[in-house]
């Protein structure tokens, strides 16, 4: 049984490294790196406690565009290792 239980938005997005600088308005910058961010205040709460070792059980809304996962699914429940 888990000792918390995160409820709340789940989502996932990018965050996309640049080769220089932040552009102006209208201006360009070159991605070296794309990265998979999944987060949300439940799941970024779940997975930081987990990392504390505590068990958790995380459920929530699915926020985003992931064809794999729909609106209404349960997130399986994170346990610590």
């Amino acid at each position: 049984m888990a000792e918390v239980y995160c409820y709340g938005h789940v989502s996932t997005g990018r965050v996309l490294r640049l080769h220089d600088h932040y552009p102006e308005a209208d201006g360009y910058a070159e991605v070296v790196e794309i990265l998979e961010n999944h987060a949300g205040e439940a799941t970024g709460t779940a997975l930081v406690l987990t990392r504390l070792g505590v068990s958790v059980a995380l459920e929530g809304n699915w926020i985003g565009d992931n064809p794999g996962m729909p609106p209404h699914a349960r997130i399986p429940p994170a346990t610590r290792h």
